[in-house]
């Protein structure tokens, strides 16, 4: 996902671990995140709030982030410092909620995206 490079920022909105991994382990640090969960050949995901699993077994990762968007919104809780951006594109360029009002880093990647070309 090219998102971080743009903002110029390192904080992911996913994390990759194994079935075989300590479960303890997978949430560990993790405030707001999805968790994509391997084993051998499939691949599951989870929505993570405040170090614990909310949603598990989910099929795709889009369904994902918008149930984490949903939770966000629903609960009023204030996107974390590090993906502050991620989000704020997700909701205003990619949802169209509130885009009017977006920082200068995300109006510029929004008028990039919506660019005609000539």
């Amino acid at each position: 996902m090219g998102l971080p490079y743009y903002l110029k920022y390192v904080a992911k909105l996913y994390k990759k671990v194994q079935v075989t991994d300590a479960e303890e382990d997978w949430t560990k640090g993790m405030a707001v995140g999805i968790l994509m969960v391997e084993q051998n050949d499939r691949v599951g995901f989870t929505v993570v709030l405040e170090e614990e699993i909310i949603f598990p077994s989910i099929s795709d990762f889009l369904t994902a982030v918008a149930l984490l968007m949903g939770l966000l919104f629903a609960l009023n809780i204030d996107y974390p410092r590090g993906l502050k951006y991620t989000f704020e594109v997700i909701q205003k360029v990619l949802m169209d909620i509130g885009g009017g009002q977006c920082s200068a880093l995300v109006h510029g990647l929004k008028n990039r995206l919506l660019r005609k070309k000539k």
